[in-house]
């Protein structure tokens, strides 16, 4: 792996001191994508979700727009970050969906 002839003549010694120069800061990303990609990434994903999934059965989930302040750029972006308010959701609402239970 790596060991084209374009990395130089020395690709296969071991030499730390090779990324101690301005090369080494351009990004290259040798075991972040394809199939040598994080063994992790879809565990971690699937882990969020779930984390999301279990906030918005428990919570609603309220934006609080006054608080945010605006800044136009290239994109409409928020300066102050992104407030939300969480309510804890009553026993009644998290057993139905769209007036249905869905607990039978």
């Amino acid at each position: 792996m790596n060991r084209h002839p374009k990395w130089g003549e020395d690709a296969d010694e071991f030499k730390p001191e090779r990324w101690l120069e301005d090369v080494a800061s351009k990004p290259f990303a040798s075991f972040g994508l394809g199939e040598r990609n994080c063994i992790g990434k879809l565990w971690s994903l699937s882990i969020m979700k779930r984390l999301l999934i279990g906030i918005m059965r428990e919570y609603v989930v309220y934006r609080n727009a006054d608080a945010m302040t605006m800044k136009q750029k290239l994109f409409l972006h928020s300066e102050s970050g992104h407030y939300i308010s969480l309510q804890k959701r009553s026993t009644v609402e998290k057993k139905t969906v769209n007036g249905e239970n869905i607990n039978k």
